[in-house]
């Protein structure tokens, strides 16, 4: 098996079978995870925080076409990540990229690119077009219903 199929062999179980135990087989115990929180994931205990998160607001996620290249024991995907809100039910898509590098059949370091502002805004979580509405100089602000119902 190649380094490519497995790591798409991992991902899918990871996500589409929602099997945290496969982070053991997939991540070294020393593990830098990058991108996909503010600071990085270190070994699979950490990362499997993240996943509880994550398959907690989405289900039925399935990955989509894999395309990758590996060099040595670098490995880089890119995929379309298909899943389903569970506040709204509202189906969700969107690109996502990672880089890893293995040590023997485990990955070690792993680099991640998820759009989550385009899962959230199609979810109906936050408004559409929210990153060109910042990019235009709007501040977007959280009210809470109780501020809401003050004003």
């Amino acid at each position: 098996m190649t380094l490519v199929e497995r790591t798409e062999f991992l991902i899918r179980r990871v996500w589409e079978r929602a099997d945290a135990a496969a982070l053991g087989q997939m991540f070294t115990s020393d593990a830098i995870i990058h991108g996909l929180e503010e600071v990085d994931m270190m070994g699979p205990a950490e990362f499997g925080a993240f996943h509880r998160m994550l398959t907690r607001q989405f289900e039925t996620i399935r990955i989509g076409e894999v395309t990758g290249l590996e060099q040595g024991s670098l490995v880089a995907l890119t995929f379309r990540v298909h899943a389903v809100d569970t506040v709204n039910g509202r189906e969700v898509s969107s690109m996502a990229y990672l880089m890893a590098r293995f040590r023997g059949d485990r990955v070690c370091e792993a680099t991640n690119f998820l759009d989550f502002m385009t899962l959230f805004e199609q979810s109906g979580r936050l408004p559409p077009r929210t990153r060109d509405m910042c990019l235009l100089g709007n501040e977007m602000r959280l009210v809470t219903e109780a501020r809401a119902r003050a004003h």
